[in-house]
């Protein structure tokens, strides 16, 4: 069963993309910034992770600034999912420079979470 590493200081977000998740039949550990994310991240072995769902804007280290220290230390390839409320052209230039691979926009519907979530982990990103 893939594990997804859920990555939001919001809860009530958490909870949302985890009740997607659970349906879906993947297991999910949560991180409540990019610091937390990455020593999750660290601590995994093998390929226990098989995909991040991010926030953008968290405290500590940002979705971006998380997407960035996975492609440089830790994976080129694990699928890397942002959810913000901040899309526009600047935000999907920064997502696709971070490595990030799909960017969905807050308050997102549940049918897209799952699409992008089947759509990147089917697709082996990147």
């Amino acid at each position: 069963m893939k594990t997804i590493l859920v990555v939001d200081d919001d809860p009530f977000q958490r909870e949302l993309v985890d009740a997607t998740l659970k349906c879906l039949g993947y297991q999910f550990l949560h991180a409540t910034n990019g610091i937390d994310a990455l020593e999750k991240l660290n601590a995994a072995t093998g390929s226990d992770i098989s995909m991040v769902i991010t926030d953008r804007d968290m405290p500590g280290k940002n979705g971006i600034g998380l997407a960035m220290e996975i492609r440089a230390r830790i994976s080129e390839k694990l699928p890397i999912l942002m959810i913000t409320g901040h899309v526009g052209d600047e935000t999907e230039k920064e997502a696709l420079l971070a490595g990030i691979n799909n960017v969905i926009s807050k308050p997102f519907r549940l049918g897209d979470l799952r699409e992008a979530v089947r759509e990147l982990l089917e697709s082996g990103a990147p």
